[in-house]
């Protein structure tokens, strides 16, 4: 199966870049996975730390990802879903909606299942 996971990736700091690198990895032994990570995840103004990257001394683990997103560039959201689509996924499709419309969007038994991972804002 062939899967994309857009989100938080190495060089990026902190638990939800960790999490995802380790699921990446465990897909990757039984599937084709590709990593989307961002451009930049805060500017440098609304970032309330020292910095968004993994520090020398860090324990971070690595892996490879595609830096595709910048948050603060609406613009890189198109050229981000096109490299998504190029990769040919039957089962995709990258939607900007309040979630509390789900049922506007699917029909009833349309969708066996959905995995949110670090919802904002959280329940």
């Amino acid at each position: 199966m062939k899967i994309a996971i857009l989100s938080c990736f190495y060089p990026y700091r902190g638990g939800i870049s960790q999490f995802n690198t380790y699921l990446l990895r465990e897909l990757s032994k039984r599937h084709n996975v590709k990593g989307f990570n961002f451009t930049r995840q805060y500017p440098a103004l609304l970032f309330p730390g020292k910095t968004q990257y993994v520090a020398k001394d860090d324990d971070a683990v690595s892996t490879q990802s595609e830096a595709v997103l910048d948050t603060a560039n609406p613009f890189s959201y198109l050229s981000a879903a096109k490299k998504i689509a190029a990769l040919e996924l039957k089962n995709v499709r990258l939607l900007v909606f309040d979630i509390n419309k789900i049922q506007d969007i699917f029909a009833p038994g349309e969708v066996d299942r959905f995995y949110i991972n670090f919802c904002d804002p959280w329940p």
